[in-house]
């Protein structure tokens, strides 16, 4: 059953995607192979739910122009914030983000963890929000020396690191 969100969803992508195809408007490779073909029954769903938080803070902007960096933002379903899933996560947002030698993301499970674009550029990037070490967090690393991940569990693991791979 398609709840009310997703069916304004589904009208906002067919409004902007459906003339555009019919008028040719539209390169075809740039459209997902599982939308132009149905080699599949069902797509393949992720085992847990995250979403990359968009860097609209202007600071965050001038960190990720830099050729070398990039930083993002990640907020995961606080039930799914587990090491097998964290490791999973990170190997996929590492296969995403190629392109920079120096990348780092930021897992919160809690909204109230994150700073408003407003608020970050305020503090100038640094520091946490209040309380933030009330939830569950982690930190990906990838550097020339390295990869690795930093997560702690309030309460229950404080500051544990966990290597990907070492050079």
């Amino acid at each position: 059953m398609i709840n009310n969100y997703s069916y304004k969803l589904i009208l906002i992508v067919t409004a902007f995607l459906i003339p555009q195809v019919c008028l040719g408007q539209t390169n075809s490779s740039a459209i997902p192979k599982s939308v132009t073909t149905s080699e599949r029954e069902m797509p393949s769903y992720s085992p847990f739910r995250y979403v990359i938080i968009g860097q609209l803070s202007e600071i965050e902007k001038v960190v990720n122009e830099n050729e070398d960096n990039r930083y993002l933002e990640v907020l995961l379903r606080d039930d799914d914030f587990t090491e097998k899933n964290l490791t999973t996560l990170f190997g996929l947002l590492d296969e995403r983000i190629k392109d920079k030698p120096y990348f780092l993301i930021h897992v919160t499970t809690s909204l109230e963890a994150i700073y408003t674009p407003e608020e970050f550029d305020q503090l100038g990037g640094w520091g946490a929000p209040p309380n933030s070490d009330k939830f569950k967090y982690a930190f990906f690393f990838r550097v020339p020396a390295g990869k690795w991940i930093d997560y702690s569990i309030p309460g229950k693991i404080k500051d544990k690191k966990v290597w990907i791979s070492k050079k």
